[in-house]
């Protein structure tokens, strides 16, 4: 998987959310280290179901490419752990929190709006309304070191079809330019 896919993967699944207000986040950092990842785990798992719901509206053929049933894995845990650690270290807790929060608002939009599918976390707009929904580079950074990307792969089983048929949606609707 490519860094802009595994990126739109991780937007989708471990990172989803409302407009997120700073004061949202604060609270979500204020939490003792095992209540917050507690916390993100509960989030991580909320957001694998509803990106298998985006991606089953989407095309309901593609549902089984992300993996929401499997239980959260001593592995992955211990990636949420390390991440904790290398943005508490860097003062950017904040970013984990944001991006865990954004599950909130997918979750909403799509509870709110029967239309809304996985071809549409490629709107600009959206991503401008969902604070959290593309993770920062301190926070890529930590998901990287920590083994987290090489995980959140692992249970995202995006083929080439999938991606041509995005793709196309998105430019169909007006995401993505037509060069």
């Amino acid at each position: 998987m490519t860094r802009p896919s595994l990126v739109l993967g991780l937007c989708a699944i471990g990172l989803y959310a409302s407009p997120l207000a700073a004061d949202q986040a604060e609270s979500l950092t204020d939490l003792s280290k095992p209540d917050f990842l507690a916390e993100y785990e509960d989030r991580f798992v909320q957001s694998l179901v509803v990106s298998q719901e985006l991606i089953r509206r989407f095309n309901p053929d593609y549902a089984s490419l992300i993996d929401a049933e499997t239980p959260v894995s001593e592995a992955e845990r211990t990636a949420f752990d390390c991440i904790y650690d290398d943005l508490a270290a860097q003062d950017a807790l904040a970013e984990m929190a944001e991006q865990s929060m954004a599950s909130d608002t997918l979750t909403a939009r799509l509870e709110a709006d029967p239309d809304f599918d996985y071809a549409d976390m490629m709107d600009p707009a959206l991503k401008e309304e969902v604070t959290g929904l593309t993770p920062g580079d301190t926070l890529i950074a930590a998901m990287d070191t920590c083994g987290s990307m090489t995980l959140s792969a692992e249970r995202m089983s995006f083929t080439g079809a999938f991606w041509a048929d995005m793709q196309a949606a998105a430019k169909e609707r007006g995401y993505l330019g037509t060069q």
